[in-house]
Formats: C-alpha cells, structure tokens, sequence
C-alpha cells in the first residue's frame, strides 16, 4: 500500500493530562465518546452474562488468559511505537482499548445476528453474505475518529492513528476470544466432546494469530484515517484520501480472507490466516519503519504552515 512521504517532524513533547484528552467539558465530542465508551463495556458484560453464567469456569479461565495477552499485546506496541518518546495520555489509549472491547463487540455481535437472521429469512448462506468484517472495521474506525476528534492535537503523524487503532484492535480480539472460547464450550458440550479440549484449541489458535488480526486491521486502517487528517491540514487531500483508501482496502481483503471457512480444526488449514497475518505484520513494519525514517530525517516548515504539528490543535 501507498505510505505517505511526510516531511514535518512531530511536535515536541507535550504534558501528559490523565483527563482532559478525553473529558472536556467544552468539547462536545467527549459528550460523545465518553457515555458510549462506557455504555459498550455495560452492554457487552450485559450481552455476553448468560454464556458467562453457563460456563463461569471458563470465562473464569478466558478472561484470565486474554488479559495476560492484552497487557502482552500492549506491551509490544508500547516497545514499537516510534512516537513514544514524544508522548501520549495513557488515557486516550486506554480508552481505544476499552472502546474496542466493548461498544465495538457488542455492536459488532448485535448487528451480526441481525444481518444473519435477514440472510436465513431470504434463504442465503450467512457465510456469503460477509458483514462481519466491514461492520466490524466500520465500528473499530468510528472509534478512532471519535478518539481523534478529542485529541486532535496528539495527532502529529499517521502513526498516532496507528497506534490508536491497534489499541482499539487489542480490546477487541481479546474480548471476542473470550466469547468465542465460550462459544467452543458449548458446542463441545453438545457435541459430547472434552469441553476443555475445545476451549484451549480455541484460545490458543486465537491467540497465536492474534498480532496479525484484529489489532493490526484497525491499525491500518486507523493509519489511514489519521493520514488523510494530517495530509488535508497540509493542503495534501488527494494523497490522504489515497492513502486511506489503500488502507482500508489493504484492511478490509485481510478481514474478508481470514473470515473465509478455513477450518481452524485442521492444523493445515491454520497456514492461510497465518500467511494473512504475516503479510499484515510486514505492511505494519514498513509503515513504523518509515515513520523512524520520518523522525530521523525532518525537513524545516514554515512554523505557521496549516496543519504543521506545530499549529495541530
């Protein structure tokens, strides 16, 4: 995909608030994404609470395990990020990470079903009809605009959009590994199977793909939006829409290839999302390896050039 050329260094460091990114009396997107940031993670626990109540052993043991690969997960994309010594309110991050694994999955698993419930009323196979990813990617990149709106001004290069989309990603892949162990338990269970058989199957082949899914999806993407936001404050509209149609489209073919009925079951069958996976992993190499390059090797502007992180709000 196209990786935009942006000569402006970021902004030096700023002060790190712990609220006001997020919450700000004055600024009406907060109005926004704080109530339905917290209403999400009401209505997933609410959405999900009968298959916790049914198997609390191994929402017991899926909670615990997904926690320990979100921190793990985070980790690495603290390690990663380029634009770490600059700064950036762990607040905002945080609140990505819970936006994802609330309002994205609950929104993601209501619409689903419905879609599923139309697709049975007009005898289609659900499996063609393909919603899932782009609802799910529409949703993961709702959040990261609404997180963008309230910290424009930690936006300084396409990599906070990254950044924040890969967070976005991290809550909801372990969140919906949680629902998806939950959901093996059961289907063992009426299947006569060992239950417990079926759920480390399922949460270790999640797990295991988990770098190459859903956080580097809405951290392409979120590349993307934030490139289009920085480039039209440059004057570059026609290269940001570019760019963010290349990474949306890049994300929007992994999303749909990795959703086709591979059969996880099969050890063999695993190659396919994994050759995804990779090839998601590489695109996101070059994307940070070029935002080092970007930070090595500023080019001077003008300090009142429009859009300049310098003048970013």
């Amino acid at each position: 995909m196209s990786v935009p050329h942006i000569p402006q260094p970021p902004s030096p460091p700023l002060a790190h608030p712990r609220w006001s990114p997020v919450w700000r009396l004055a600024q009406p997107m907060s109005w926004l994404l704080v109530p339905l940031t917290l209403a999400g993670a009401v209505a997933v626990v609410w959405y999900r609470l009968p298959t916790v109540v049914a198997d609390p052993v191994v929402a017991v043991v899926a909670v615990g395990a997904q926690a320990v690969l979100g921190a793990l997960l985070l980790l690495l994309l603290w390690a990663i990020d380029p634009l770490r010594p600059l700064g950036r309110p762990w607040i905002i991050v945080a609140t990505a990470v819970v936006w994802g694994g609330g309002m994205c999955v609950f929104l993601s698993g209501f619409l689903n079903e419905q879609i599923d419930a139309v697709a049975a009323k007009l005898s289609l196979d659900p499996d063609l009809v393909l919603s899932a990813p782009v609802i799910e990617e529409a949703v993961k990149l709702l959040g990261v605009l609404a997180l963008i709106g309230v910290g424009r001004r930690w936006v300084r290069d396409p990599l906070d959009g990254f950044v924040l989309g890969a967070a976005v990603g991290i809550g909801f892949l372990t969140v919906e590994n949680v629902t998806y162990a939950l959901s093996a338990a059961a289907e063992a269970r009426d299947a006569a199977v060992p239950v417990t058989e079926a759920v480390t199957q399922s949460l270790l082949v999640r797990s295991a793909l988990a770098v190459g899914s859903h956080s580097l999806y809405a951290g392409i993407a979120g590349f993307g939006l934030a490139a289009l936001i920085v480039l039209h404050g440059r004057g570059r509209t026609g290269r940001g829409i570019a760019v963010f149609a290349a990474a949306l489209t890049t994300t929007l073919a992994a999303h749909l290839l990795w959703d086709a009925e591979w059969g996880l079951t099969s050890p063999a069958n695993v190659i396919p999302p994994a050759v995804i996976a990779v090839a998601l992993v590489v695109i996101a190499a070059v994307l940070l390896r070029r935002g080092r390059l970007r930070l090595r090797t500023p080019t001077p502007a003008p300090a009142d050039a429009p859009g300049t992180p310098a003048s970013a709000p």
